[in-house]
């Protein structure tokens, strides 16, 4: 049974989290702060003690939280050399499959999302390295189209920050091409589905699209326009190949084989 009293601290911490993360780490930390001197006031009202304080401890600790890390991206090595223009090295496993455009004039560009590990910055004789954990994004040219989702990379340009809020807080202008530190452990799987796209190549562009994509989360062959109608019909989730999508189909012929039955014989 749902006990409704965690709904407004449920609300509390999504709405925190929702706010918080684009703004600095120096305010999410004050907002913390803030909600638990207002919750330990409402401590001393015996008619708002329980409902509200526990939502203003539950918004304070998703908000200290969100301002540690943001603190942690905002300053240190990677702050300092994009905030200079320095070149950078960066280590990072790939978050996703490469995004692959190609052109009207046949020039193919990725666009990679990578957990960035370590980050060496500054002149070769006095260089920095440091251990980091930030979203990079990369706009690179095919040789970034080749790689696989996991796959630890090596690469070095310049870091630019991006605007607060989406998961990727900075951006490696110009990228070198990408050297391989640690194949993706997820070879076999990789196989697999190189092959489901082999078996749609001679499709139409929506199928070669549509049918990795559901079948295993594979989007980066999806049209843009396939990927906005199903945006404004709410099919995203089709694509997501979430665990409660997975739950429902194996329920749903879970359910079919218990009630099948053949001639002359019972259901399950």
């Amino acid at each position: 049974m749902i006990d409704v009293r965690l709904l407004g601290p449920a609300l509390g911490s999504w709405l925190a989290a929702f706010v918080l993360v684009a703004t600095t780490g120096g305010a999410a930390l004050g907002t913390a702060v803030l909600m638990v001197g207002l919750a330990a006031g409402t401590m001393r009202r015996r008619a708002l003690r329980d409902a509200l304080a526990l939502t203003l401890v539950a918004a304070a600790c998703t908000a200290a939280v969100v301002g540690v890390h943001l603190a942690a991206q905002e300053g240190g090595v990677v702050a300092g050399a994009a905030a200079r223009g320095d070149p950078v090295h960066v280590v990072g496993r790939l978050r996703a499959d490469p995004a692959v455009a190609t052109s009207p004039w046949g020039a193919a560009t990725a666009r990679v999302r990578l957990h960035v590990t370590e980050v060496t910055a500054g002149p070769f004789a006095s260089a920095v390295r440091q251990g980091v954990s930030v979203g990079v994004l990369v706009r690179g040219d095919g040789a970034w189209g080749d790689l696989t989702y996991a796959s630890v990379v090596r690469a070095s340009e310049t870091l630019v920050a991006l605007p607060a809020g989406g998961a990727e807080r900075y951006e490696l202008l110009g990228a070198s091409p990408p050297v391989v530190v640690e194949a993706s452990p997820y070879g076999l799987a990789h196989a697999m589905r190189a092959g489901l796209v082999a078996a749609v190549a001679d499709r139409s562009a929506a199928a070669r699209g549509l049918v990795p994509g559901v079948a295993v989360g594979d989007t980066s062959a999806l049209p843009d326009d396939v990927a906005d109608a199903m945006r404004a019909t709410g099919l995203t989730h089709l694509t997501a190949v979430s665990g409660k999508y997975f739950a429902r189909c194996v329920s749903a012929n879970y359910a079919m084989v218990l009630n099948a039955k053949t001639p002359g014989q019972k259901p399950f």
